[in-house]
């Protein structure tokens, strides 16, 4: 009877060796898509139902305002998946975020940029992390992904499956998922200790 491969075996054998002699070579692999493992992308490509205009309201240079010329283009932007509250329900609508320059009377052009806010620092913590406008998940549904994973206790796959199900929105990235609800625990925790 065989009960395992050949490099089970072996490797049955070297921690059996390593126990003796007390040494532990094994590399732990972090969380996630180990490097080089393929990847996996949206079926389908995001389709905008709104588009949300960004411009810079005063020069980064000089501090006056900035008028906005019509042939102005964006020069970066993003998708956001957003919660939308209905009278029967709730959705999550998908809105184009684009981000335009615009030169001031001084000649300095200055860019809209997507904002940056509060960063949760924890000890033994691989990332800090950082609240920010550019992101995939908008406020109210990473509010709604944190309360199905903390309050409810809802695991990645069930909360992947729920937003399918109720909300046709595929979220398929596990990591994306992880980040959403760390963020939001953690700056949850945060506004309790701060209301006590």
């Amino acid at each position: 009877m065989d009960d395992g491969s050949a490099s089970d075996k072996k490797k049955r054998k070297r921690k059996a060796r390593h126990k003796e002699t007390g040494t532990v070579t094994e590399r732990k692999r972090s969380a996630g898509k180990q490097p080089g493992a393929p990847g996996t992308w949206r079926s389908e490509p995001l389709k905008a139902e709104q588009i949300v205009p960004r411009y810079p309201l005063h020069c980064a240079v000089c501090g006056a305002e900035i008028s906005i010329s019509d042939d102005s283009k964006p020069h970066t932007g993003h998708y956001v998946l957003e919660l939308e509250r209905k009278n029967s329900g709730f959705r999550v609508v998908c809105s184009l975020h684009h981000y335009y320059s615009a030169k001031c009377e001084c000649g300095h052009e200055t860019r809209a940029r997507p904002g940056e806010g509060y960063v949760s620092c924890v000890e033994g913590r691989k990332n800090d992390l950082k609240l920010q406008e550019y992101i995939l998940v908008g406020p109210m549904l990473a509010t709604l992904i944190a309360s199905l994973a903390v309050r409810y206790r809802m695991s990645r796959r069930k909360i992947q499956e729920f937003l399918q199900d109720w909300t046709n929105t595929s979220l398929r990235a596990q990591g994306r998922l992880t980040g959403v609800s760390g963020r939001e625990h953690s700056l949850y925790a945060r506004s309790r200790a701060t209301h006590r």
